[in-house]
């Protein structure tokens, strides 16, 4: 059995916690998930979600939106999340951005009140 796209088979805040590791930048519309997320997750829960930097995106041909913080952050606050941290992997460094495969920027949120 398949899983229908943008339908979690959960009930309403089933979970304290999503994480969405290296998932955001393989979808075109990503706000029908994120609304799923919000509605799996507890009140006061909490969603991960991390994007890669440029060259790991740049690498992956099935990579088709590009977040740098900025447009991580409107992202998920346009569709209901407030943001508590962002943090990078290794640590913040625009060089290595760049260079490195593995390099990804992570925010950590919390659903806002309707």
């Amino acid at each position: 059995h398949g899983m229908t796209p943008d339908s979690l088979p959960f009930d309403d805040g089933a979970f304290d916690a999503v994480v969405l590791d290296n998932v955001l930048e393989h979808i075109d519309r990503p706000e029908a998930l994120l609304a799923e997320i919000r509605r799996v997750l507890e009140p006061d829960g909490r969603l991960l979600a991390g994007v890669p930097g440029r060259k790991g995106f740049a690498l992956d041909p099935d990579h088709k939106v590009h977040y740098d913080e900025a447009t991580l952050l409107r992202l998920l606050e346009h569709n209901g999340f407030a943001c508590e941290r962002v943090f990078h992997m290794p640590f913040r460094c625009p060089a290595l951005e760049g260079r490195m495969r593995q390099y990804c920027r992570y925010g950590l949120f919390r659903p806002r009140e309707a």
